[in-house]
C-alpha cells in the first residue's frame, strides 16, 4: 500500500515539475530557454531595408573662417546718424524769391548819391548744388552824379552751392544783366547843368558771393554782395556821354558798382 502511494506521488511531481519551472527559476539552477518564436516570412520581391545613418551631432566648437565672418552680428548703434534735411534731397525744386536791394558806389560819387530798391527772381534748381535765377530789379534815387535816376533790369544769374546738404548754404553767382534807366541830368562832372531828361540802355555782367539759411523746407532766407559792370548800348552814348570827369574830362559810358541784397525765397 505504501509502495503504491509512493509511486503515485512521483508521477504527479514529474507532471508539475516543468510548469513551475518554467514560471519562476531560481538563481544558480539551469532552466530550458523559452524556443524562440520564428520570424514571420518575407513578402514575396521585397526589397531588404538599408541601414539608416544617424545624423551627426551639432558640434559645440566656435566656428572659424568665413563662415564665421558671416555670422558676425554688427554692434548695435545707439544714436543713428540724423536723416539728411529734406532739402538737401536729389529733387528738382522750383522757388520764387523777393528782395530788397542797396546800390554801393565807389570813391567820387556825390555826396547826395543813394541807390536802393528791390526785386523778384524766380528759381529753378533740378540739383541741390545748382540753381538758375531769372529776376528783375528795380532801383531809384540818386546817381553817382547827383542826379535823380529810376533803373530797372532783367537778370540770369547761374548759383553754384557749395554746401547744399546743410541748413546754411554759401553760394557763388554770375550772369549777365540787361536793362535800362530814367535821369534827370543836372549835373555832369561835377558842375549843375540846365536839366534835361535822357534814357540810357545797358548791358553787363556780375558776379558775387550769398548764404541761404533754409530754416524750413520751403522756406529761407537769403542774403547776397555781387559787383557789377556795364556799358551803354544805346544810340545816344556817341553825343552825350554819361560821365564827364571833372579833372581830366575824359568821358566814359562804362560804369560798375555793387549791390547788396537781402530777401526770402519760398521753395515749392
Amino acid at each position: 500500500m505504501a509502495l503504491r502511494a509512493l509511486a503515485v506521488v512521483a508521477g504527479v511531481g514529474l507532471v508539475l515539475v516543468p510548469s513551475v519551472a518554467r514560471a519562476d527559476c531560481p538563481d544558480g539552477w539551469f532552466c530550458d530557454d523559452k524556443p524562440a518564436e520564428p520570424p514571420p516570412p518575407a513578402p514575396p520581391n521585397a526589397v531588404p531595408a538599408e541601414p539608416r545613418e544617424e545624423a551627426p551631432e551639432p558640434s559645440s566648437a566656435p566656428l572659424e573662417g568665413p563662415a564665421a565672418m558671416d555670422l558676425a552680428v554688427p554692434p548695435y548703434d545707439e544714436n543713428p546718424p540724423p536723416p539728411p534735411p529734406p532739402w538737401s534731397r536729389d529733387r528738382e525744386e522750383l522757388a520764387l524769391n523777393f528782395h530788397l536791394g542797396l546800390g554801393v558806389m565807389g570813391s567820387g560819387a556825390q555826396n547826395s548819391a543813394l541807390l536802393g530798391g528791390g526785386g523778384f527772381a524766380f528759381r529753378l534748381r533740378p540739383i541741390p548744388a545748382f540753381a538758375l535765377d531769372l529776376g528783375l530789379e528795380l532801383v531809384a534815387g540818386k546817381d553817382y552824379n547827383g542826379n535823380d535816376r529810376g533803373e530797372y533790369a532783367g537778370v540770369v544769374n547761374a548759383i553754384g552751392f557749395l554746401n547744399p546738404r546743410d541748413e546754411v548754404q554759401c553760394f557763388v553767382l554770375g550772369g549777365f544783366n540787361l536793362g535800362g534807366a530814367s535821369v534827370t541830368v543836372s549835373h555832369l562832372g561835377g558842375v549843375p547843368i540846365t536839366p534835361y531828361d535822357d534814357h540810357y540802355a545797358y548791358f553787363g555782367g556780375q558776379l558775387g558771393l550769398g548764404v541761404e539759411w533754409r530754416f524750413t523746407r520751403h522756406s529761407a532766407i537769403t542774403s547776397d554782395f555781387q559787383m557789377f559792370v556795364r556799358g551803354r548800348i544805346d544810340e545816344g552814348r556817341q553825343v552825350l556821354p554819361e560821365y564827364v570827369d571833372p579833372t581830366t574830362h575824359l568821358t566814359t559810358n562804362v560804369s560798375g558798382g555793387g549791390l547788396f541784397r537781402l530777401g526770402v525765397t519760398f521753395y515749392f
